[in-house]
């Protein structure tokens, strides 16, 4: 699953990161041609985070997905 978002804040960093950590699959985020570890906070801050960036979860199953789109959800970061 890919999903556009925008990341504004710190505290959307940080609970961005926190969410990817929750979930037992892969989450990567990408940026341009650079692409990073979702649950690594130095990873995101590396990234420009100007634009929006595209997030792809390597998900096992249905449940971890609708688990990682409704926290992105009440973040507020999902652009697309």
């Amino acid at each position: 699953m890919k999903k556009t978002i925008k990341i504004n804040t710190p505290d959307q960093i940080k609970n961005f990161v926190r969410l990817a950590q929750q979930m037992e699959c892969d989450v990567l985020v990408t940026s341009g041609k650079y692409t990073v570890d979702a649950k690594s906070i130095l990873g995101i801050y590396s990234l420009s985070l100007s634009e929006p960036v595209d997030v792809e979860l390597i998900e096992r199953d249905y449940q971890e997905k609708d688990a990682f789109l409704n926290g992105l959800i009440e973040l507020g970061i999902i652009v697309e």
